[in-house]
């Protein structure tokens, strides 16, 4: 079961379910087929501006994982802000900033153990660069699943190492992965 309601994740209805902050040279829109283009601007004198959109959402397990799934597109240099806070009293849960790829990311309990009802989910741009969000999503306890190179007769003799939130795979006839 999902931890939570999110509406519109992949943009494919516009900016609808979203609030959208712009400062002034800022981009925030819809793109056809689905996603959202974030633009940071300049002021006249040269200072950076923001674009921003959020959505608040409820949370229907206050006690279960977490996670929040979303896919960027970007250049080398393109990075978008992440924020979730406890929508009640603005107290932040997670920040960080993002590259452009898959990222799956568990959003920490708070001290209580519970999490708040509900929830504010909070993008931001970083600089000037362009970054497409193309899908992001609330899930609970789910297996991750990523695509291998292992034939199914080698899987008796793949191994694998974790450290952290790593995991190395290897075997015989493949590159270490």
């Amino acid at each position: 079961a999902a931890a939570a309601t999110l509406s519109n994740g992949d943009f494919a209805s516009g900016l609808d379910g979203w609030e959208v902050v712009l400062e002034e040279g800022a981009v925030a829109e819809a793109i056809p087929g689905g996603g959202l283009r974030l633009l940071g601007g300049k002021t006249s004198d040269g200072d950076l501006t923001v674009g921003a959109v959020s959505q608040t959402v409820e949370s229907n397990d206050p006690s279960g994982l977490h996670l929040l799934d979303l896919t960027l597109e970007g250049g080398p240099e393109s990075r978008l802000a992440l924020q979730v806070m406890n929508a009640d009293d603005g107290v932040s849960l997670l920040r960080r900033v993002l590259a452009p790829g898959s990222h799956l990311i568990e959003i920490p309990q708070p001290g209580s153990g519970q999490y708040p009802p509900l929830l504010q989910i909070l993008f931001e741009t970083v600089g000037t660069k362009e970054i497409v969000v193309h899908s992001v999503d609330f899930t609970g306890n789910k297996p991750l699943e990523v695509p291998l190179p292992f034939e199914e007769s080698e899987l008796e003799r793949v191994q694998f190492v974790q450290s952290a939130d790593v995991v190395y795979f290897t075997h015989a006839k493949h590159q270490p992965l």
